[in-house]
């Protein structure tokens, strides 16, 4: 196996198109919205995903101020999931849905 690297997702996108590469690894997200513009060009292995499951995360400062927008966030996403929002929003950008955790432990 040769691994190459490339400064874009683009870039290697494009690789992969041109039959220069034969998969490209990265976030399950990105992906899955590539595939669902290009189905034409670009498919999943299945299953999509593999190894230990990872989240994206923000990072804020360290301060009252923080404290009060992240808590105004995380109870946003939760009646968000709740409601039927996030799985709405996912299957329309992403052309699937992925069930999230309501919490993700930190190390």
């Amino acid at each position: 196996m040769n691994v190459k690297e490339y400064g874009t997702t683009d870039e290697a996108y494009a690789d992969l198109a041109a039959g220069r590469l034969d998969a490209v690894a990265g976030s399950l997200p990105n992906l899955t919205y590539l595939v669902k513009n290009r189905p034409e060009t670009f498919a999943l292995f299945e299953p999509a995903s593999f190894g230990q499951p990872t989240y994206f995360a923000w990072v804020l400062r360290k301060d009252a101020d923080s404290d009060s927008f992240a808590k105004a966030v995380n109870d946003a996403l939760l009646k968000m999931t709740d409601d039927g929002r996030v799985k709405a929003i996912q299957e329309k950008w992403l052309g699937t849905y992925t069930e999230l955790p309501r919490k993700v432990p930190t190390k």
